[in-house]
């Protein structure tokens, strides 16, 4: 199987923080709830109003159109538990909105989760799961994605990222940055 990378590129629109203590940190945790089982904020159904302000964030945040697109094929990443059929798969509601607003050409439903893993944002420092374990869910799909898909260029987006310590100043902050996995070690940069 290939092996994961050293460097995987990503970027990503909203931040919430697990831990966080201001209210934005906890405004944040709700944010991110709604998007998760698919609420609203108020009427509003939560994910679409996401996608629309990340297609609006498209015309400044020039980045993003490195990673969305007509020409993109989409991966959904597994949840930690295993999905029960019914069940709300968040990522996959996700790119099923992006597919909607044009920012995905199609989806590839190829991932699946067979061992149910602890939430890596919940677990304390040094007892997060594993890449191997697909708790590093970008770096631990990534050798099955490649095997899948030799020639194509991987790169990951995520919706929300969670910032792991401190607070977070604003909700809305969308970055590019880059995943290491060296030596053992697993870093997100910023």
């Amino acid at each position: 199987m290939t092996q994961f990378p050293s460097d995987l590129r990503f970027a990503s629109l909203l931040q919430y923080s697990p831990r966080g203590t201001s209210q934005t940190s906890a405004d944040s945790r709700k944010v991110i709830n709604k998007i998760k089982n698919d609420g609203y904020f108020g009427q509003v159904p939560a994910i679409p109003y996401s996608i629309e302000k990340l297609s609006a964030a498209l015309n400044t945040v020039t980045f993003l159109a490195k990673y969305l697109g007509n020409d993109v094929t989409l991966i959904p990443v597994p949840r930690s538990s295993l999905t029960q059929p019914g069940s709300l798969w968040p990522a996959d509601r996700i790119c099923d909105c992006l597919v909607t607003k044009g920012l995905g050409a199609d989806i590839s439903r190829c991932l699946k989760r067979i061992t149910p893993v602890a939430k890596a944002a919940f677990a304390p420092p040094g007892q997060r799961p594993e890449p191997k374990d697909r708790g590093s869910s970008f770096i631990g799909m990534y050798p099955h994605v490649r095997a899948a898909f030799p020639n194509a260029t991987i790169q990951c987006f995520a919706l929300i990222r969670t910032m792991s310590s401190g607070d977070v100043a604003n909700i809305l902050n969308p970055i590019e940055g880059f995943i290491s996995f060296k030596n053992g070690t697993l870093n997100r940069h910023p």
